[in-house]
């Protein structure tokens, strides 16, 4: 949908563009809840994920013990503040998505072109929510994140150095939507690596709030810096040097679950 918003904007303007795209996303949405959502497997005479029958015999305690680190031990640890940090730091790095469009126009390219991009950072967006699960089953939570960082510190190298080159621009801002993804997946993936089953849901809600107020703080600033130096590079800077942080906040947090387990306060 990307591509057809820029050149919706480039043919209508902003605002008639606005109107088309909010009532066809209303439209579609409504349709496919009232058509398609159904709130319970049942309803679909289906059985909820890995019940292979819903008679008791079938039923195996051993297999659904949970483990890990209560909310109260958790809160106190270095993984604890290296997960907050870590959801913060990527929030951020995120939030750079708001300013794609305008950083491609300070380059030059056109407004077509930056509803082109946006379309493949949404790829990249999807490449990496598929991959980041495949990738952590084979190489690790901790090396899969190693990896995502790593991957956005080349993206923003690319926009850095290489911004007037239109497919260079694009692979940039795809790897870029990649890396994004791991916010709604490498983020809860490590929690649970980190701190276990046992109370994830009140650990990750607390650790989240970094994920929320990252959002507050970036997108605005962002913008602010560009106002006051009339340029992205600082921007992208700042960005990869969280990236940076990031891979070091992943070191500590693995570094505190085994903390934690010395204590013996992961069973």
């Amino acid at each position: 949908m990307q591509p057809f918003a820029g050149s919706l904007i480039a043919d209508q303007g902003w605002r008639s563009s606005y109107m088309i795209l909010g009532v066809g996303a209303f439209v579609v949405i409504v349709l496919v809840i009232l058509l398609l959502i159904r709130k319970n497997p049942e309803d679909k005479g289906l059985l909820p994920y890995g019940m292979k029958d819903a008679s008791a015999s079938d039923f195996n305690a051993e297999d659904n013990i949970v483990r890990g680190v209560t909310f109260a031990n958790a809160k106190k640890s270095l993984a604890f503040y290296s997960m907050f940090l870590f959801l913060f730091f990527m929030t951020a790095v995120g939030s750079f998505a708001q300013h794609i469009a305008p950083y491609a126009i300070v380059n030059g390219y056109t407004i077509e072109f930056a509803g082109q991009v946006l379309g493949y950072f949404m790829i990249g967006m999807l490449v990496g929510s598929l991959a980041f699960g495949f990738l952590t089953d084979k190489m690790g939570v901790r090396n899969t994140g190693y990896m995502s960082m790593s991957v956005g510190i080349i993206s923003v190298l690319l926009l850095i150095f290489i911004p007037g080159n239109a497919a260079v621009f694009s692979v940039g801002i795809g790897l870029f939507g990649f890396v994004t993804a791991s916010i709604g997946t490498l983020g809860p993936l490590l929690t649970t690596a980190i701190f276990g089953t046992k109370e994830y849901s009140q650990i990750y809600a607390t650790i989240a709030i970094g994920l929320a107020t990252a959002g507050i703080v970036a997108l605005p600033g962002y913008g602010y810096i560009y106002d006051i130096t009339g340029n992205y590079q600082i921007v992208l800077y700042m960005i990869i040097a969280m990236l940076i942080i990031n891979i070091i906040l992943i070191t500590f947090a693995f570094k505190g679950k085994k903390i934690l387990e010395s204590k013996g306060q992961y069973n």
